[in-house]
């Protein structure tokens, strides 16, 4: 049988910890857009952002920081956006 009991590969999501809060999300972008995806399971919340532009990056956390408070998440945005 080929099946594994488990894998580790994630789908591409990074997996983060911040306290008892975990932060699984993706993102990514080119020359004309840019897309973050996240998910907090211990509150069941997430939130997806695509935007037309590649400059829409510094919008990210801000909006990040309207429905959570998991600042050290919000400054990775900020440092990936170039802020």
């Amino acid at each position: 049988e080929v099946r594994p009991d488990a894998m580790g590969f994630g789908l591409g999501r990074v997996v983060m910890q911040y306290g008892d809060r975990t932060v699984i999300w993706h993102g990514g972008g080119d020359s004309g857009e840019r897309a973050l995806m996240m998910y907090v399971p211990e509150t069941g919340q997430g939130l997806v952002i695509a935007a037309n532009s590649a400059s829409a990056g510094p919008l990210f956390p801000q909006v990040f920081r309207h429905f959570f408070d998991i600042e050290p998440f919000a400054q990775l945005l900020e440092l990936q956006a170039g802020g």
